[in-house]
């Protein structure tokens, strides 16, 4: 771009680059445990699963990328990333018969970037009845998100909730290790929560502790993740 000074370009190669409004660069969409699960095995199976996945989670992020693009047109302009503020809903609503395995994974701040705030909010119903509430407010502007009681020193957090309608998987509580933890929310629902210094360390809790849920949410081999986040 002739002409841009260097922090705007270095700006906006930064945003063409990432997936907002989470900040990764690109994502595999599970495709190694598809394949690890036998779902893929030829190139039309490729095909057909990328397919799948641009009409379900591919139109999600593109709606998220769309709506982070035009609220931080004023700070690219302004050349000044920093304290952006970003609302976060997820709604479920279940019949009581389905089953939902449900994941995310939030990191505050890229390399050597100060975060902005995030507020988020995870509703999962089932039959009209809450099976998981939880709202949490994170950053700069969050009273309180620094406190060992919310994050502490960790960038990162993230929820794993799996609905079952024949009954949850044990274990009903466990704490696989520090900054994990498994419960189960009601006799069907099962909630991880996990907080990580960094995105591979709070994906290896989410991992370890979804194993214990067993067949068939655990891997039924050694995961191998992509270098590239999700």
């Amino acid at each position: 771009m002739p002409g841009d000074s260097p922090t705007r370009t270095a700006a906006l190669l930064l945003l063409a680059d990432g997936r907002l409004p989470a900040g990764g660069y690109a994502h595999s969409a599970g495709l190694e445990q598809a394949i690890a699960r036998g779902w893929v095995r030829t190139a039309e199976d490729i095909a057909e699963f990328l397919r799948g996945r641009i009409h379900t989670t591919g139109l999600v992020a593109a709606a998220f990328a769309a709506a982070a693009q035009h609220r931080t047109a004023a700070a690219i302009e302004a050349g000044d990333l920093s304290g952006l503020r970003d609302d976060h809903v997820i709604q479920a609503e279940l019949a009581g018969d389905a089953r939902l395995l449900f994941r995310e994974e939030l990191v505050l701040g890229r390399h050597a970037e100060d975060p902005g705030t995030l507020s988020t909010t995870l509703d999962v119903r089932r039959d009209g009845a809450p099976a998981v509430v939880q709202r949490i407010a994170l950053g700069p502007e969050a009273v309180g998100s620094r406190s060992q009681a919310v994050l502490g020193a960790h960038r990162a957090v993230g929820n794993v909730v799996v609905v079952e309608p024949n009954g949850a998987p044990d274990p009903e509580s466990a704490t696989p290790e520090a900054g994990c933890a498994v419960m189960r929310q009601d006799e069907a629902t099962v909630q991880i929560t996990a907080l990580g210094t960094d995105a591979p360390e709070l994906r290896r809790r989410l991992d370890r502790a979804t194993d214990l849920l067993g067949d068939p949410w655990a891997s039924p081999t050694p995961r191998v993740w992509s270098a590239i986040p999700r």
